[in-house]
């Protein structure tokens, strides 16, 4: 009897690590076909993969620290930060359930399903935070380059008609015709 009790953890134990090896693989696949570079992405499933649940969840809050002065990348992102971190928690808790061996081996795999599915959110959630990041980024530098385009054109505009007030202030017609060509000028600098 005791020997059936010995035979029965062990086979227990060993169920449990396959389980385990299951996933990690499952997950580990998946992380594979990332870029290789350390996005937000790679590093906070790398250390889903590896177990580090903590290292995860600090790696989200940090992100959204860094970017602090995009105002409005931080209000955008911040709901999705909140639901990766509980997606992060959702897999910890599935991945180190207690008794899984116990369990009949439907109710077994329909976990392992449920935590490979909640990776692949995690995945889907971490990657629209790269492209919101993306786009607020890009919003940024173009508003920067229209203004530098302004700043540029008002000069050169002023240098010109300071030229031209300096040679011909007599003449009348030629500054009249200047003014309307900037006119013109910076009408189609705002319209296209």
């Amino acid at each position: 009897m005791a020997e059936k009790q010995k035979l029965y953890e062990v086979l227990k134990a060993e169920r449990k690590q396959l389980i385990e090896h299951e996933i990690s693989d499952k997950l580990a696949r998946k992380t594979k076909r990332l870029k290789q570079n350390q996005s937000v992405k790679t590093a906070v499933l790398n250390c889903m993969v590896t177990r580090d649940y903590e290292s995860a969840s600090e790696i989200l809050t940090n992100y959204l620290d860094q970017h602090g002065h995009f105002v409005e990348f931080q209000m955008r992102v911040d709901p999705y930060i909140i639901h990766c971190k509980n997606l992060v928690r959702s897999i910890e808790i599935k991945r180190n359930f207690p008794k899984i061996t116990s369990l009949p081996i439907i109710k077994q795999q329909e976990l392992m399903d449920k935590v490979v599915q909640d990776f692949n959110e995690l995945r889907l959630y971490l990657s629209r935070i790269e492209v919101m990041k993306t786009e607020v980024v890009f919003k940024e530098v173009l508003s920067m380059r229209l203004i530098i385009k302004t700043i540029m054109f008002s000069t050169m505009f002023l240098v010109v008609m300071a030229a031209i007030f300096n040679v011909g202030v007599g003449n009348v017609d030629l500054i009249n015709a200047f003014i309307e060509e900037g006119a013109e000028a910076v009408a189609k600098f705002f319209a296209g």
